[in-house]
């Protein structure tokens, strides 16, 4: 994954940690999108561990769980992209 991929994760994360929920679930989807290209091109395994990880974020989002979403994105889709 590149920097700048890590680095929109952490700042989307930062967002919702900082209450800023509206502008960071505006940018989600265009985040989503990144992850998926750069997962399609991973092995198998890598990308049903990442649906994993993007159910919980939709489940956290769907709950409107901001902390549980900050935390999806920085720490388990991060590590998972980063593998």
């Amino acid at each position: 994954m590149s920097d700048a991929t890590h680095s929109c994760l952490t700042a989307l994360a930062l967002k919702l940690r900082c209450g800023f929920f509206t502008e960071a679930c505006d940018a989600l989807p265009a985040m989503m999108e990144t992850l998926a290209v750069h997962v399609s091109a991973q092995p198998a395994e890598q990308q049903q561990a990442f649906a994993l990880h993007l159910d919980a974020a939709l489940q956290d989002w769907e709950r409107q769980d901001w902390l549980g979403l900050a935390d999806t994105l920085e720490y388990d889709l991060a590590a998972q992209l980063g593998n």
